[in-house]
């Protein structure tokens, strides 16, 4: 098995499957607060099933295999992924015409 890494995202190491990173590039900085320190992210409001989702997507490459892959649809993983990515203030993957 071959593995892949990408070096625009640390999370792109993946040893299931080959190919590019779907993870966005980190292209803005994290949020900041009024003061101009970045601004912490609160664990306790990340929920494990949006990580579990990120993970998926990540290891696979496409939201609708992921989904499959987790017994779930593919709007619930979107959704889930948009939701993270809004508590977190960032971008974490690019999304394409084929999912």
């Amino acid at each position: 098995m071959q593995t892949t890494t990408n070096d625009a995202h640390p999370l792109c190491t993946n040893a299931d499957t080959v190919g590019p990173c779907t993870l966005a590039p980190r292209t803005r900085a994290p949020p900041r607060s009024r003061a101009g320190s970045p601004r912490p992210v609160d664990p306790r409001k990340l929920r494990a099933d949006d990580l579990r989702y990120l993970l998926a997507v990540s290891r696979t490459g496409r939201l609708v295999t992921a989904a499959d892959a987790l017994g779930v649809d593919h709007t619930t993983v979107s959704r889930r992924i948009a939701a993270l990515e809004k508590r977190l203030g960032l971008r974490l993957i690019e999304r394409g015409p084929e999912g």
